[in-house]
């Protein structure tokens, strides 16, 4: 795993963030179309609103998302995208959605 200074370097990083917003956007889409009979929708669709409105916390969510061991083992500051696959961001952002938007388990 990388060291925390350098999950925290990554996470600050505006092209990262960006990365991030993509694919928090593209949850956000799928769960302004879910029914409104799932679990926590209220809370889920009030964070779809702020991540489409532009109004979320793209740091704290960066830090969440490097949370998932995979991507944190993953980290090296060497590589333009960090080592990080735009194609490992779809599973780790829809596993932290809930967390984000608020939702207790």
């Amino acid at each position: 795993m990388a060291s925390h200074a350098s999950i925290m370097t990554v996470a600050r990083n505006a092209t990262f963030q960006d990365r991030v917003r993509y694919q928090l956007t593209v949850a956000a889409v799928a769960v302004m179309v879910e029914s409104n009979a799932t679990a926590s929708h209220a809370l889920r669709v009030a964070y779809a609103n702020a991540v489409i409105g532009g109004t979320a916390d793209l740091l704290g969510a960066a830090v969440v998302v490097l949370t998932n061991s995979t991507l944190a083992a993953a980290v090296t500051l060497a590589q333009a995208d960090f080592g990080i696959a735009d194609s490992d961001l779809p599973f780790v952002v829809n596993s932290v959605f809930n967390a984000l938007a608020g939702v207790a388990t």
